[in-house]
This record gives structure tokens, C-alpha cells and sequence, in this order.
């Protein structure tokens, strides 16, 4: 178990299993998730994945209002909540005086050829700090989940190319952005070795180091209804600090949407 002790502040990175949509679901996980932040204090940055808005952001705001301190809202670039507030986004929060100043950012479509939209599937925030003159960008996306099999094939063509357009476009950002000091979080739904995406996990590691306290290639933590082991999602980033799961489960057991860590120290 990793001494989380003389942290001073982290991050805490989540799915939150928002789809399919199920009113108890998400507000237990929103409960929580609450409950983990209130209880260390040193948890001063937010990166959710699969995020349902709701309503006039009705779930956004029942999280914000179960936090003991204020919290500010970064949502996806260019992605109207007010119109998709069913679906699943990723968002990130920062508590009140962590930054002076946050904006949200887009990660440019690199493909000529091809015009689909992926912005509600990432959220990338640059963040002034007090007291530094180097910004910190934040990525945090959520990759496409490409096991569909069952499908109809025009289904799968289809997700496969957008997969395929988001990852070029995240992976020209994270080559773009390397001399800044630069985090790369969310759920990108990757296997290391030779497991789905694998490809993608290595290209990202050759730019960012993988935060990951424990043994990097063989980071086994859960096994799923198969009997297979994978590892939870990976923190990447060349500002140092680590990442560690956390120990307690958020609502379903452990999985891949369990929480991660990561310290700034």
C-alpha cells in the first residue's frame, strides 16, 4: 500500500459509469465520490469520466453541493451540456485557490479527411497556478470502448474510425504540448503488452512517463468474468508525481473504473 501521508495535494481520477443512465446509480456514485474527496483533503483536482450532466447540470451541481469546499467546473470545449445533458461526458474540477485562472481547451481534429466531432470526449484544461509561471495542462479523455461485437458492421466501422480520428488527435496534442508541463489522465480503454490499444499505450509512453507506482508491465489488478488480469488506467505525465489505485472500491468493486491517485509532490 502506498503512503499517501505526506501528500500534499493529488488528483482523483474516476469513471463514473454513466451510461447506461440509472437515476440511483449515478447518485450513488456521485455520494461516494463525495465521501472520498471530503475525507483527504489533499484531493485538489477532479478528473471524471462518463459524467451524466442532467438536467439544468443537476447532477454536476448535487456533487458540487455534497463537497465540504467550493469547487470550479471545467466542461469538454465547444460541447453544449445544455443540449446533450443526457449523455455521458468527461469533466474536470479544481477546488477554489488551487488556480488563479482555468480555460478550457480543444484537442484539434488532425484528419483532412475526416469531419467527426469527439468533443465530448475528452476535457482539457490549462491551469494558471498561484506562485508559478509555467502553465499545467490536464487531458482527460475517454477512449472508445471498442468491443462491439454483436453489432451491426456499419455500427462498428463507425466507432472504429472515430476511435481512430480521436486517438491521432490526442496523440498530435500530447507530441504538441511535451515542453509543457502536462498531465494525461481519463479512461482510454487500453491494455499494455499486446491487449486493445496496446499500440496507442506505448506512443503515448514514449512522450509522457506512465506515473504508475507499482510494476509497469506487469500492473495486473483486477480480472475480469474471463479469467483474465488487466490493470487500471494509467496517469501519465512529465511533471513528476506518482499514481496509485485506491484502495476502496467507489461503488462496484474493482475494476477499471475503480479510482487512481496521483500526487503532484
Amino acid at each position: 500500500m502506498v503512503n499517501t501521508s505526506f501528500y500534499k495535494k493529488n488528483m482523483l481520477i474516476q469513471n463514473m459509469r454513466g451510461w447506461p443512465v440509472s437515476h440511483s446509480r449515478i447518485m450513488r456514485t456521485i455520494e461516494e465520490i463525495a465521501k472520498k474527496v471530503n475525507a483527504q483533503s489533499a484531493i485538489c483536482v477532479l478528473a471524471l469520466s462518463e459524467m451524466v450532466p442532467g438536467k439544468n447540470r443537476f447532477y454536476i451541481k448535487k456533487l458540487l453541493s455534497l463537497l465540504e469546499q467550493e469547487w470550479e467546473l471545467v466542461e469538454p470545449y465547444g460541447y453544449d451540456i445544455d443540449i446533450h445533458w443526457r449523455s455521458a461526458v468527461n469533466i474536470i474540477m479544481v477546488k477554489k485557490g488551487f488556480a488563479k485562472q482555468i480555460e478550457s481547451l480543444e484537442i484539434p481534429n488532425m484528419n483532412q479527411n475526416s469531419s467527426m466531432d469527439f468533443s465530448g470526449l475528452y476535457c482539457y484544461a490549462k491551469l494558471e497556478l498561484h506562485g508559478k509561471t509555467e502553465s499545467l495542462f490536464i487531458m482527460n479523455n475517454h477512449h472508445i470502448q471498442l468491443q462491439n461485437e454483436g453489432k451491426p458492421i456499419a455500427y462498428q466501422l463507425e466507432r472504429s474510425m472515430k476511435a481512430s480520428v480521436f486517438w491521432e488527435a490526442t496523440l498530435a496534442e500530447l507530441q504538441r504540448k511535451k515542453n509543457e508541463n502536462l498531465l494525461f489522465v481519463g479512461d482510454h480503454n487500453a491494455e499494455r503488452g499486446y491487449g486493445v490499444n496496446s499500440d496507442k499505450i506505448a506512443l503515448v509512453e514514449q512522450i509522457l512517463p506512465d506515473t504508475f507506482c507499482g510494476d509497469r508491465n506487469n500492473a495486473v489488478t483486477y480480472t475480469d468474468p474471463a479469467g483474465n488480469g488487466h490493470r487500471f488506467d494509467h496517469v501519465f505525465s512529465n511533471v513528476g508525481g506518482v499514481s496509485w489505485i485506491n484502495v476502496h472500491p467507489t461503488v462496484n468493486g474493482y475494476s477499471d473504473h475503480n479510482s487512481l491517485l496521483y500526487s503532484f509532490n
